[in-house]
């Protein structure tokens, strides 16, 4: 039904009129109508996307009008067919009317575009452009291998192309590219080569010419060619060689030419000319066959003489290998007689030998030129060799020395600069350019005076002219502008550069700036006027920054010692104090009492021992030092080693031969060494070798001592083991007191520390090396004994001790400490002495006042109000050379006053803890010795 009203002819507008109202011929136009319009809409999105993407083309305003223009008419297209059913003739009015507008606009806008469209290269001259910069490319390749000279100069003779040849050549290190002609080689101006040149640039044709150019002293033949961009091309090759070759030739051609007995006679000195020549020659006939060899021509291919080298240049390739100067390997018809035979003229062809036989290789320069008849018919050949082996050796150290120079030029802290044998500057000085900022015009010649301060210019020239003349170095000193405008002072040094004749080539010259180093000079004299007063601040700043570095260092080592010391007697106070407990508890149990008073003694000597290596550490314990062989003492240490290190320790003694004795307190000495032996083991869990070595050494005064030591004579004892090492953060704190790596209750961490304190006491040092893997090495200094020298050892030997307990010995004992006091006086009375006690000096002196019998006093140090020693002085007043003993733990104060009495007044220091016995012992040695000092009177009333 709606397909039958469609085509039914009665429903459609007026406008089927045009169409016959026949319903085919109207679906006919409107399905074209309809293609079209859908066309229409398709071509402008096609030309907006073109458009878009292509922002760089003038004409996209143009294109964008263009797609306007059609989707207006696809528009126009679509309403035709609407006006079929729907009478819109006002829609298709103003549509038409919009097609229209825009079609002019794009009408208009196209025409000024024609010109410029039409101007575009077309695809063939794009092709034709490309060609021509392949031809340009392959021309330069062609010309880079040419095995001439070739360069190119542009219609206004400024330098475009120099092939390497030419380069190596020409150039003399400079950049030509871009540069003119006549400036570059100014001496070129008026010679037949320049003329060439110029008639080949103006009327562009082909030329050849061949000139001697005196700058460089040489023949030159040069060919040029116009080139398309208007400028030439320029061939040429150094043809001195050949034209001296040439000369040489025809002269022995005219020779040639005289009677017979004048061609034997120049025959004759020919060949005397080429035995004597250092340059192998060779001549040969047509047929390549040698007429000649000199003897020089036997030693080049490395023949002892002419008879063993080939007859002919056919019978060479089997004995030789030649190589071109590229490397590839040379046919016969390349060889340099083969070129000659063929009527080339060369001068300097390298070639490459190589023996067959021998494998002995070297490079020739060769000569070659034909010999031709009076009619130019080629009759043989000359051909001349040099070995250069030695001189490209020496051009590549030459080249490598240059490099070095470069190198030392960009290094040096100046500025270079170059001129001439008689002091003028010139061609390019970039670092004198940047430097003062002139150009290269202004700097010219003498032009660089002008850079130097006003005040210091003539001076400078005279001096300049003077070194020039004298041809001696240039040293001076000025100021200088710099590009900035600033002055600045420079250092001037300047050398000449003598050439092969003993002339002057070039003078090298270099400035350096100084202006600091004056500076700093006027401020040192500024300095030196207030140089007292700058040197006590400095002295009093530095003393108090010492003294408080030296603070903290205490105040750090005092809070290590701290917490080590309050563990370890945490630990033995925790034994004491449970053993003190358990005896009390069991009394009635002698057995349990008397263990636990050992482990209360044990506790005790713990404690001794270790405030003993505190005071050690702190040097500040009391040593009795002697006169000790280190030999014999390290022999002992040995056997007693061997034994209590374990089996899988191997110890060793290595000892130098006479060795001189020591002074140090032996006891000290032991006890540090078997600490360190105990280490080395420690650090040896599997097993390994101890090595105690000692030698003699002398420290002077040079250099710093690994352990400070001052200058002087000593024993160096060495502990070193093969163990496992230690890392460089362990090794740096290896002397801390309290420091250790070995498991909780293995180590108090004062072993080293102890010792170090012990050979710094005893006057020497200590130093530790070790590395991870390659063991450890502990080295003790001590001091070298110098004569006999009676110690405090010796003296208590010849003591003669009386028999312990004797009731008529009575002492005074001293001490402010109650526990103290009444131990040591229930001590000393078990031990058969007579004790009278006093809690203070006033309180003894208050008993000796009162006419107390006492043979010897004891008395603590450290006491409220009146120390020990003030107590001493005062009862030898009162009892005059009454024998005293002074108890310490801490034995600074004392070290104010001699450790011994004057004549008939013995007094010894000894340190607590001390048990009671051997205090007995001690006094009754005091006594003995007082009884040999003065008359035997005892300090009894």
């Amino acid at each position: 039904m709606i397909a039958q009203s469609l085509f039914d002819a009665s429903s459609f507008t007026p406008h089927g009129f045009c169409l016959l109202w026949e319903p085919w011929l109207i679906w006919t136009q409107s399905i074209a109508s309809a293609g079209v319009g859908a066309a229409y809409f398709s071509i402008p999105l096609a030309l907006a996307h073109f458009a878009a993407r292509r922002r760089d083309l003038v004409y996209r305003p143009v294109l964008w009008l263009f797609a306007a223009f059609i989707l207006l008419c696809g528009t126009g297209h679509w309403l035709d067919l609407l006006t079929l059913w729907v009478p819109a003739y006002g829609l298709k009015a103003v549509m038409d009317a919009a097609t229209a507008v825009v079609s002019g606009v794009t009408a208009v806008a196209l025409w000024p575009l024609m010109r410029k469209a039409l101007a575009l290269p077309s695809p063939s001259q794009f092709q034709a452009a490309n060609a021509a910069l392949e031809r340009d490319r392959a021309v330069r390749a062609a010309l880079e291998s040419t095995g001439e000279s070739v360069f190119a100069l542009s219609r206004d003779w400024r330098f475009t192309f120099l092939n390497s040849r030419a380069e190596a050549l020409m150039s003399d290190g400079r950049d030509l590219v871009g540069q003119m002609f006549w400036e570059a080689f100014p001496g070129i101006v008026g010679t037949d080569l320049f003329a060439a040149y110029r008639r080949c640039m103006a009327e562009r044709v082909p030329v050849e010419v061949e000139q001697f150019y005196e700058p460089k002293g040489r023949h030159y033949m040069a060919r040029a060619f116009p080139f398309v961009d208007g400028g030439i091309t320029v061939f040429f090759r150094d043809v001195t060689g050949q034209r001296q070759a040439e000369q040489d030739l025809r002269a022995a051609e005219a020779k040639a030419s005289r009677t017979y007995g004048e061609l034997l006679e120049s025959q004759a000195r020919l060949e005397a000319a080429l035995a004597a020549m250092a340059d192998a020659v060779s001549i040969s006939d047509a047929d390549g066959n040698f007429i000649h060899l000199n003897d020089a021509f036997a030693s080049f291919h490395r023949f002892r003489s002419k008879d063993e080298c080939a007859r002919t240049l056919s019978e060479c390739p089997a004995i030789l290998e030649v190589f071109l100067e590229t490397g590839e390997p040379a046919r016969l018809d390349q060889w340099a007689g083969a070129r000659a035979l063929r009527g080339e003229t060369a001068v300097g062809a390298v070639y490459r030998l190589r023996r067959r036989d021998t494998g002995e290789s070297w490079v020739g320069s060769y000569n070659l030129a034909p010999i031709r008849d009076g009619d130019g018919r080629i009759v043989g050949s000359v051909v001349t060799g040099r070995d250069i082996t030695e001189r490209l050796r020496a051009d590549e150290a030459l080249a490598e020395s240059e490099a070095r120079f470069r190198a030392a030029v960009r290094a040096v802290r100046g500025i270079l600069w170059t001129t001439s044998a008689d002091g003028r500057m010139v061609g390019e000085q970039p670092g004198w350019a940047a430097l003062t900022g002139q150009s290269r015009d202004e700097y010219q010649d003498r032009g660089w005076a002008n850079a130097v301060h006003p005040d210091d210019a003539q001076s400078t020239v005279d001096a300049w002219n003077a070194a020039v003349a004298g041809r001696r170095a240039f040293v001076f000193e000025h100021r200088l502008r710099c590009h900035d405008g600033s002055w600045r002072h420079f250092a001037v040094r300047a050398i000449p550069v003598p050439d092969d004749g003993g002339g002057v080539r070039e003078w090298v010259g270099v400035h350096t700036d100084i202006t600091e180093q004056r500076e700093a000079e006027t401020a040192l004299a500024e300095l030196n006027r207030h140089l007292e007063e700058r040197v006590r601040e400095e002295i009093a700043a530095r003393e108090a920054a010492q003294q408080g570095a030296k603070h903290a260092r205490h105040m750090q080592a005092l809070g290590q010692i701290a917490g080590g010391v309050a563990h370890e007697f945490n630990n033995i106070l925790q034994a004491v104090q449970g053993a003190a407990n358990l005896i009390e508890k069991r009394a009635a149990d002698p057995v349990s009492v008397r263990k636990f008073a050992r482990i209360v003694i044990g506790s005790s000597e713990r404690g001794s021992t270790i405030t003993y290596r505190l005071l050690a550490f702190a040097r500040r314990s009391r040593v009795h030092p002697e006169r000790i062989d280190p030999a014999s003492m390290l022999d002992a240490l040995r056997e007693i080693l061997t034994h209590t290190l374990g089996g899988q320790v191997i110890v060793r003694v290595e000892l130098e031969p006479m060795l001189p004795a020591v002074i140090v307190d032996r006891k000290e000495l032991e006890t540090a060494l078997i600490n360190l032996a105990t280490n080395a083991r420690d650090a040896m869990p599997k097993g390994g070798t101890l090595t105690l070595s000692a030698v003699a050494e002398t420290v002077g005064t040079a250099g710093i001592h690994p352990a400070a030591l001052r200058p002087g004579r000593y024993a160096r004892l060495e502990v070193h083991d093969d163990g496992a090492g230690m890392e460089p953060e362990t090794l740096a704190r290896a002397a801390e007191p309290f420091f250790t790596t070995k498991p909780v209750g293995q180590g108090t961490g004062l072993g080293l520390s102890m010792a170090k304190g012990f050979a710094e006491q005893s006057g020497g040092g200590l130093a530790i090396d070790s590395e991870p893997g390659c063991g450890t090495t502990v080295t003790l200094w001590l001091p070298v004994a110098e004569g006999d020298q009676q110690t405090a050892a010796t003296r208590h030997a010849v003591r003669e001790p009386g028999a312990i307990g004797k009731p008529a010995i009575r002492i005074l004992l001293v001490d402010d400490e109650e526990m103290v006091r009444e131990t040591l006086a229930a001590g000393l009375g078990d031990a058969g002495l007579s004790v009278l006690v006093a809690q203070s000096g006033g309180e003894a002196l208050a008993l000796l006042d009162e006419g107390e019998p006492v043979d010897a006093l004891v008395t603590d140090l450290s006491m409220p109000g009146m120390d020990g020693l003030s107590l001493i002085g005062h009862a030898r007043e009162r009892r005059r050379g009454l024998p005293a003993l002074v108890l310490t733990g801490h034995v600074e104060s004392a070290r104010k006053r001699p450790a011994d009495g004057g004549p008939g007044e013995p007094l010894a220091i000894l340190r607590k803890p001390i048990d009671a016995e051997r205090l007995a012992e001690e006094v009754e040695d005091i006594l003995a010795a007082g009884a040999r000092y003065g008359d035997g009177s005892s300090g009894r009333s």
